[in-house]
Formats: structure tokens, C-alpha cells, sequence
């Protein structure tokens, strides 16, 4: 029979679990405001309006918050690149080796059409309405969207275009 210190034990390590699914590795809370399509990208020749100035220290966390701030009205609606652009999806991911992450926010999006399967990619489309606090989470530094995203996402096809010489 276990003994008593081994019970409590236990369920202190079960109760100390994230009860959110875990993305990227961290506990993804701002989740729940937005409807997530998991391994997948934005379809060409859609182009984001802006992207993180760092995307190397960006996190999903803060890539959400500063899509949910970003309003026309909202508190960063004065830079000039995004005048009069207001956010409606987020694309966060794993874009390259060594840890480099893209956070690039989207204006139009026109759903999920035919969005492309690219592992470690999400694409997060924001919900009509989230009263869930994320003032407290850093958001991040944005810049007006280059050829980056474009580049990338030609890349994918390509990827995927390619034939396996090993199967029959």
C-alpha cells in the first residue's frame, strides 16, 4: 500500500499542471480570444501590414497582445504604417532553425481559405469579443511588413512541391 506522503506527493505534482494546452512550450493564456488553425500559414498573396521589429524575441504571447491592442482606435493606432489598420488575425512561428520566431499581423484575411500546412506556424483570427487581461504582457515593437513574409511562404510550396525519391 502507498504511503500517505507518496499520495500527497503525487497530487501535488498533478494539481501543479498547466490546465491550457502548452504551445511552443509555454502556456498560451490569450489563446481563448482567438480561433487557432495549428501547422498552418496564410494563403498567397495575402501580406501582412506589419511584423515584429524583433522577431527573434518575440513570443506568442506577446505576438497576441499586440494584435489585440492594435485597433484603429486602439492605443497603437498612430504609427503611420498602420493607420487606419486594425488587426484581425496574427500569424506566430518557428520560421527558421535556431529559435527564430515571425509575429505578422493581418488587416484582411477573408477567413481561412485554403490556408497553407506549415508545421510550427499558427494562424490565430481574432474573436469578436475577449475580456481576457493581457495589458500586463509586453507587446512587441512593429514595422511595416517586407518581402519577408511572401518569401517565406513561397518557400513552403516549394517545400511541399518536392518528391520524395523514396517513395514508390
Amino acid at each position: 500500500m502507498p504511503s500517505p506522503l507518496l499520495i500527497l506527493l503525487l497530487a501535488l505534482l498533478i494539481s501543479a499542471l498547466p490546465n491550457s494546452p502548452r504551445h511552443f512550450g509555454e502556456t498560451c493564456s490569450l489563446c481563448e480570444c482567438f480561433v487557432e488553425y495549428t501547422d498552418r500559414d496564410v494563403e498567397l498573396p495575402y501580406r501582412p501590414y506589419a511584423q515584429a521589429a524583433t522577431p527573434y524575441d518575440s513570443s506568442e504571447e506577446a505576438c497576441l497582445s499586440t494584435c489585440m491592442r492594435d485597433e484603429v482606435d486602439g492605443e497603437w493606432s498612430t504609427n503611420e504604417v498602420r493607420r487606419g489598420r486594425s488587426c484581425k488575425a496574427a500569424v506566430y512561428g518557428l520560421v527558421g532553425g535556431r529559435n527564430v520566431f515571425t509575429c505578422e499581423l493581418y488587416d484582411n484575411l477573408q477567413g481561412a481559405r485554403s490556408p497553407l500546412t506549415t508545421p510550427y506556424t499558427n494562424i490565430y483570427i481574432k474573436k469578436g469579443k475577449c475580456d481576457k487581461q493581457h495589458k500586463h504582457i509586453d507587446g512587441l515593437a512593429l514595422i511595416e511588413s517586407d518581402e519577408t513574409s511572401l518569401k517565406r511562404r513561397l518557400r513552403t510550396i516549394v517545400n511541399h512541391d518536392k518528391k520524395n525519391p523514396f517513395s514508390g
